[in-house]
């Protein structure tokens, strides 16, 4: 029996009740009256909530009985629910349109490139209409709280705040059902499309081994096969940070409401809460991005769009439903015959398509997520293979979610007991109460000098600083020597903290070696895929950075009498918050250097490259007379201003970084509350990949101007020279 035969036969999906379809409405979040004051706290109906009891000192002196327990397995939110809840519209949303099908929409596409295009259109407009649902979620809750004379002004600038977020996503949600008609070329009288299918958030299995047994499989679908099951694993993270986000914000909620909280506390978990939703969604849409990418490199072209579609996710549809195309344009062929190309670049606008909240009283380091995927260019033609499926690839390739009868479809979300602090502290020994907030401990607390990365710069010049700050983040933490050069830093050791991940660990391969190995039509291709490759592979060490330095934190919450429960989750939420970023990190770092590997021509299926070569920091010498082309011009005037840029940055950075340690002191002895620290945390980690970005844009202003001025077939070392690294 042909391989496409019994892919078809025995491993395409039939509907699947795990992925239910997106309902019409939701239930609207509970209002403040209906939730108990305390001292009588209900069980927290979200999944990873720990069982916390204690008795926390409030500031009215009261100190009432809190159980905040953990609710029954049945109860638990799996991650399809979130999903199908954040695409369903609210009631009394001012969205129109009508929801169409995937399917509907591959089948209207009459052709292969806007069936590619369409796919990719549908999951943008999902996002968009997520974040309009968050939005419209974020204003009731607003509209729903209470606030004192001297909180009421805060309290309607962020209502006010609130509702002009809503008009702005209702745009860009109008705007995305306008792309997918326009790739569709519905009639005009057509109403606009809303997404009626579900993304799917299970395991893929790509079955790479079975389709390219012996063949030369596309770039584009080895990438892929590599990363899918890393972005599954981010959607499953982002989903849990979500989750604990949600729990901090219920209980901030209930201690405002009752009296013994400020406003600020609840303002500043919707905008946690907000953040986490958003990224949830953008993770669970990259991942989709990627499914279509894939399924669309190496399914073929006679495929019908109900198998096809088949492929991408688990269709909520009767089977042997006709597939009725939407009414269009266009003039739709029999068959679709047409071959297939490569993926649209750059597809997933995700991570971010509304601007983050601006809320009164929140700290202004909020972390908002990176957008690491979209510095990642689409891999080149290199003539080594072709991004198009094999003469004789499988009608089909393996759907989502294979999984046998007796396994579960979707797993369920990490269980409370992986937070680094127990989350039921233990009792003290001694039989006298431990009554304050200061933690229980023989030795003292550390000064704010000891927990500082960089205490050895802020007596450097400005250049210096910027040369030694770069070495630091662009170094082996496990290392001593680079962290001995002036830092005052201490080593980190990723490996025994547990988070030494492919990220971080690879073949060695300095910016020579790529320059040597490719001609020199492609340098500048290899250049820039090599710095984006190393400066995501910096913004993973800085947020295992942010790890350990929220794990640093544990002991002390563990050792207060009585606990804070809101802190426990607090502390929760912000630890599976950079775990999920450091998932997204993850699986950005090994896709950037599989394409440098590509591009470098190097083998990939073994051991990928880690780029080893430090950016430059220093001044660039401009030549005195150069090309007078608009282009050069541009960049003779901007690279100076990138260099004094960076340097300013290198200063946030340092100031950053101060301001944590010294948050983190007081915390450690009692001083202050882990609200401050979670936001000094936040602010460094904010700043420093600020200066990643700007030392990776300046290197690529520097590549783009000695491209001009070194002959294209001069020897790779005078090109490197140019560069001045190394």
């Amino acid at each position: 029996m042909p391989l496409h035969s019994w892919l078809l036969g025995t491993l395409l999906v039939s509907q699947a009740a795990s992925n239910p379809g997106v309902p019409v409405t939701i239930t609207p979040p509970k209002a403040v009256s209906q939730i108990p004051a305390i001292p009588t706290v209900p069980a927290v109906t979200r999944p990873g909530t720990p069982a916390i009891e204690g008795t926390p000192k409030l500031e009215s002196g009261v100190a009432p009985a809190r159980t905040i327990q953990t609710p029954p397995l049945a109860t638990r939110v799996t991650t399809p629910q979130l999903v199908a809840d954040a695409l369903a519209l609210p009631p009394g949303n001012t969205i129109s349109g009508q929801p169409v099908s995937l399917v509907s929409v591959v089948a209207t596409a009459p052709e292969r490139q806007r069936q590619i295009e369409a796919v990719h259109a549908y999951w943008r407009l999902s996002e968009a209409v997520g974040d309009y649902h968050f939005c419209f979620e974020r204003q009731q809750r607003l509209t729903r709280l209470s606030a004192g004379n001297d909180e009421a002004a805060d309290l309607r600038t962020a209502q006010a705040i609130a509702a002009a977020q809503i008009r702005e996503a209702e745009v860009i949600v109008t705007t995305a059902q306008h792309d997918l008609a326009e790739v569709l070329l519905l009639a005009p009288s057509s109403p606009l499309p809303l997404p009626a299918d579900q993304p799917l958030v299970g395991p893929y299995r790509t079955l790479f081994v079975e389709l390219y047994a012996g063949k030369k499989a596309p770039d584009r679908a080895r990438a892929l096969d590599q990363t899918l099951p890393l972005r599954n694993r981010a959607v499953e993270g982002h989903a849990a940070a979500l989750l604990a986000a949600e729990d901090a914000l219920d209980a901030a909620i209930e201690l405002q409401a009752s009296g013994q909280g400020r406003l600020a506390g609840v303002l500043a978990a919707l905008n946690n809460q907000t953040e986490q939703q958003r990224a949830f969604l953008a993770a669970v849409c990259r991942y989709n991005h990627d499914i279509a990418d894939y399924s669309l490199v190496v399914v073929s072209p006679q495929t019908t769009p109900e198998l096809l579609v088949g492929t991408l996710i688990k269709q909520n549809r009767p089977a042997g439903q006709p597939v009725i195309p939407l009414p269009t344009t266009a003039t739709l062929p029999t068959s679709y015959q047409q071959p297939v190309v490569a993926p649209a670049a750059a597809m997933p606008a995700s991570r971010g398509i509304v601007r983050p909240p601006v809320i009164p009283n929140l700290p202004t380091g909020t972390m908002q997520p990176t957008n690491a995927a979209s510095r990642i260019p689409p891999l080149p033609d290199t003539g080594r293979s072709e991004e198009t499926g094999p003469a004789n690839s499988p009608a089909v390739v393996a759907p989502p979610n294979p999984l046998p009868s007796n396994e579960p479809e979707e797993p369920r979300l990490a269980p409370p007991q992986e937070s680094a602090i127990p989350l039921v502290p233990e009792k003290p020994d001694s039989p006298t109460p431990h009554t304050s907030r200061k933690p229980i401990s023989e030795s003292e607390p550390p000064q704010a000098s000891a927990l500082g990365l960089y205490p050895g710069l802020a007596a450097l010049t400005p250049a210096d600083r910027a040369a030694r700050l770069v070495l630091a983040l662009h170094s082996d933490r496990k290392m001593g020597p680079a962290w001995e050069a002036g830092t005052g830093a201490q080593p980190v050791d990723l490996q025994a903290a547990g988070k030494d991940r492919p990220a971080t660990a690879g073949q060695p391969l300095r910016l020579i070696d790529c320059l040597r190995a490719v001609p020199a039509d492609r340098r500048a291709n290899v250049v820039a895929a090599y710095w984006t490759a190393r400066q995501i592979a910096g913004e993973y060490q800085g947020s295992a950075d942010q790890l350990q330095w929220l794990e640093s934190l544990g002991p002390t919450l563990t050792a207060q009498n009585p606990p804070s429960p809101l802190a426990m989750l607090q502390f929760r939420a912000a630890r599976l918050a950079v775990e999920a970023e450091m998932a997204d990190t993850e699986v950005d770092s090994r896709a950037a250097r599989f394409k440098l590997a590509v591009l470098a021509a190097l083998e990939t299926e073994k051991t990928l490259p880690q780029p080893t070569t430090v950016p430059f920091t220093g001044r660039y010498p401009l030549a005195a007379s150069f090309d007078r082309s608009w282009p050069q011009r541009r960049l003779a005037a901007t690279i100076p201003q990138q260099e004094q840029a960076i340097l300013a940055q290198v200063v946030a950075v340092v100031e950053a970084d101060a301001s944590r340690a010294a948050a983190t002191a007081d915390f450690l002895a009692g001083r202050s509350t882990l609200e401050r620290v979670l936001a000094a945390i936040e602010i460094q980690a904010r700043e420093t990949s600020a200066f990643l970005g700007g030392v990776t844009d300046y290197n690529r202003s520097i590549a783009h101007y000695a491209a001009a001025a070194v002959a294209k077939n001069a020897e790779p070392e005078k090109l490197l020279a140019a560069l001045m690294v190394e």
